[in-house]
């Protein structure tokens, strides 16, 4: 069932031009969370733009997974630019590919590809908001020390675009560290917590109503 389009919490007004990090275990219903909060961004916002990384689905297939959490964009679509990392790493041809809002990387475990495919999408003025979904993609195309190379420029990349980058991490597959590396680059973390988000920044901890 589709929700209504009600205001929700934005992420960009709470953390502008920060990092946040959100932690989660695997098939839980606390995915649903980042689907959310770029709903929200996307409807508050009509003027302004959400780049979505995407490295554990295909692009076409976000819309529908956002559909099964009740949040319909279809027709925000075109503020939505995606970033495809994983079709060309399953074998799939996209060189040449021309799909509206679709920007495919070639070669996944490439970080200058996608480096610079987000710098050229940054420099879009009407974008507020990057959700990379997830970090694990990454992490499994390319090694841990190129990955952890890359977060450290985000800060730089929001503060200089006026961006608020949200981070997906779903725990378990890699070892603590990798995580505790993750945190060092953020400036808020976000867990579910019964129903509620709490939100760990470096001056303290607060719990707020997940919607």
């Amino acid at each position: 069932m589709e929700k209504e389009e009600k205001k929700g919490l934005l992420l960009t007004a709470m953390f502008p031009k920060k990092i946040v990090l959100f932690s989660n275990p695997p098939l839980s219903a606390s995915q649903s969370t980042i689907y959310r909060l770029a709903y929200n961004y996307i409807t508050s916002s009509p003027d302004k733009k959400l780049i979505w990384v995407s490295s554990d689905q295909p692009a076409d297939k976000v819309p529908a997974i956002f559909k099964e959490f009740g949040f319909n964009i279809d027709k925000y679509k075109d503020r939505i630019l995606f970033v495809d990392i994983v079709t060309s790493g399953a074998g799939v041809k996209t060189l040449g590919k021309k799909e509206e809002g679709v920007h495919y990387i070639e070669s996944p475990n490439n970080m200058v590809e996608i480096t610079m495919t987000l710098a050229d999408l940054f420099d879009d003025k009407a974008v507020g908001l990057a959700v990379i979904d997830s970090i694990n993609g990454m992490l499994a195309f390319n090694g841990a020390e190129q990955v952890t190379r890359f977060l450290r420029f985000l800060p730089v990349i929001a503060v200089r675009t006026d961006t608020t980058i949200l981070v997906n991490y779903v725990q378990g597959q890699y070892e603590k560290s990798m995580e505790n590396a993750l945190q060092v680059t953020a400036d808020a973390s976000l867990m579910a917590d019964d129903g509620d988000l709490l939100i760990k920044t470096r001056t303290g901890m607060e719990k707020i109503a997940n919607r």
